[in-house]
């Protein structure tokens, strides 16, 4: 079995700490690499954030940096690779995912994410990894969203209006990352995730994950992926489910329940 793992972003380590470190352990444990006591081996793939127009390339560089820094605070062995510059087909991507136990995606562009991966096969050498292999997807914002039928990105900038566009369908429903932030859910903006639900440019009901929150799904081949488990990383965080009735947007609470995964939790 394989897992996905996706974070809905995480906000600055100056306010909360490091929210990410206890699920990056918690994606890792999963692989089959600790459940037999070897070091992981990890592949950080940047689509999203190398797209990311609000990035300089020093920007980037100095995000991806301080990605791979945390990363090697669990001990592990970490390779990046960007398929698009590497101008590879499926196959050759595929045989590239061979070996790794984790595929660690950071957010960014979804958009772009989507339409590289689309062109040069990621996408399918991704999923062909996931029904064989036996590995953990792990990725936040931009690096969860792409799964799903649907989503809300900000992908043309934070500027920019919010956008609903099409995920890889692997994950059933739609989905909005950042939902704490005001745009993204109160009724006073044209574009947020229950007003674009309502006008029917986001057609399916799904989940709104805020930053700190976290979602994992369990996947077999040829299956959707089914949600197995939702976590809060902080006081506060949560995922809710969206869905219409009798024509407008509602909130309910997500099952299964969300768990705290924080300092000073009861987690394990």
């Amino acid at each position: 079995m394989s897992w996905i793992i996706g974070v809905g972003g995480f906000y600055q380590p100056v306010v909360y700490g490091d929210t990410g470190h206890r699920i990056r352990q918690h994606a890792l444990n999963r692989t089959r690499a600790v459940r037999h006591g070897l070091q992981p081996k990890v592949v950080v793939v940047p689509t999203a954030s190398l797209h990311w127009a609000e990035y300089t390339e020093k920007q980037c560089a100095q995000r991806l940096r301080d990605l791979s820094d945390s990363l090697r605070l669990h001990g592990v062995a970490i390779e990046f690779f960007d398929p698009e510059r590497a101008g590879m087909k499926p196959d050759a991507c595929r045989e590239k995912l061979v070996g790794f136990d984790m595929v660690v995606l950071p957010g960014g562009n979804t958009a772009a994410q989507v339409s590289v991966w689309k062109r040069v096969g990621f996408d399918v050498a991704l999923r062909l990894a996931l029904d064989a292999q036996d590995i953990v997807v792990f990725g936040g914002s931009a690096g969860m969203a792409f799964a799903y039928d649907e989503m809300l990105t900000d992908s043309a900038g934070q500027a920019a209006d919010l956008q609903g566009i099409q995920g890889l369908g692997w994950i059933e429903g739609s989905v909005c990352p950042h939902y704490e932030v005001a745009r993204r859910h109160s009724p006073d903006y044209p574009n947020s995730y229950p007003n674009m639900l309502e006008r029917g440019e986001i057609r399916s009901a799904g989940i709104a994950v805020d930053s700190d929150a976290a979602v994992e799904y369990a996947t077999q081949p040829e299956r959707r992926p089914q949600l197995v488990a939702a976590y809060a990383l902080r006081p506060g965080a949560g995922v809710r489910h969206v869905a219409l009735k009798d024509g407008k947007a509602v909130h309910a609470p997500l099952e299964p329940a969300v768990a705290p995964l924080f300092a000073g939790d009861q987690a394990s």
